[in-house]
């Protein structure tokens, strides 16, 4: 068994395209990698042109080429769940918070009986510092 590489050295003086995948040196006009065998170049979805597969923007029109992450994103997502599914999932968070906001407002806020003096919420009835309206604070007894 030698130790010579699988693939012969690429000829001196000729333009090589690197793969984005391997690394491995690749002449011009190649449209795969001789070793790995990925696509060495992409399209340019605006104009067409063909770039090599590491530019992120296109030569030509300076578009962009590939896909961004909240693009990779939400096609991972949107492909694993209809877009209807996603709404209808949103739709029931909202209505379970809101059924457990309600839940809460009962069971914290106390429950007001009929009685002689009205309910007041200070932060909502008045101003910040001033007193709610009610009976007099006891005044010490005069000697």
């Amino acid at each position: 068994m030698s130790d010579l590489p699988n693939n012969p050295p690429l000829a001196a003086g000729r333009e090589v395209v690197r793969c984005a995948k391997c690394d491995a040196e690749n002449l011009a006009g190649a449209s795969k990698c001789r070793d790995c065998g990925a696509h060495l170049y992409r399209v340019c979805p605006t104009c067409g042109r063909s770039n090599v597969r590491t530019r992120r923007y296109c030569i030509a029109c300076s578009g962009r080429i590939g896909r961004s992450r909240w693009q990779r994103l939400r096609d991972k997502v949107f492909r694993r769940f209809s877009p209807w599914k996603v709404s209808l999932a949103l739709l029931g968070l909202a209505v379970l918070t809101k059924l457990v906001l309600m839940l809460v407002n009962t069971l914290i806020v106390p429950v007001v009986e009929d009685s002689d003096e009205p309910y007041y919420n200070e932060t909502v009835n008045h101003g910040p510092g001033t007193p709610p309206p009610g009976p007099a604070a006891p005044t010490a007894p005069k000697p």
